[in-house]
């Protein structure tokens, strides 16, 4: 007996959910979509043809578009000139860039010949004994 009721309220309650579901879906209403027009204004003006002013405002670093290098030919210490001597710095044409004191490297430069001189001087008699050739040649240099 237990079992009847059992299969028997199962069945009306599967029946009952089907035609609860049923009767939704039956009635439910579509809506419409209602699309709401946006309206875009555009102000305009008239033209007139006249210059523009151009202003740039920026920051940062400045890189130069015609870069040179230069080498010097002399060692030294530099001198100061009328305008210093940095990235940047405009020269015109014929104006001396750098100047270098060059004394002490001149003087630098007049003690190494010294110091060829004496040693070709200390090997002369050397020479003329073995090479009485070439003597006048060394002879003629030291000269």
């Amino acid at each position: 007996m237990r079992k009847t009721i059992g299969i028997a309220l199962s069945i009306l309650l599967l029946a009952g959910s089907f035609f609860l579901a049923k009767y939704l879906i039956d009635n439910k209403k579509k809506t419409k979509q209602v699309t709401n027009r946006i309206v875009k204004t555009v102000y305009t003006e008239t033209v007139t043809n006249k210059p523009i002013p151009i202003v740039i405002t920026t920051n940062g670093n400045l890189i130069a578009k015609n870069k040179i290098e230069l080498y010097s030919e002399v060692q030294g210490v530099l001198i100061n000139g009328t305008k210093d001597f940095k990235s940047g710095t405009t020269y015109s044409k014929g104006e001396t860039l750098i100047k270098i004191n060059s004394d002490e490297f001149y003087a630098n430069l007049q003690a190494q010949k010294s110091n060829l001189f004496n040693a070709i001087t200390s090997i002369m008699p050397d020479i003329r004994l073995d090479f009485p050739n070439e003597y006048t040649k060394w002879q003629s240099y030291l000269t």
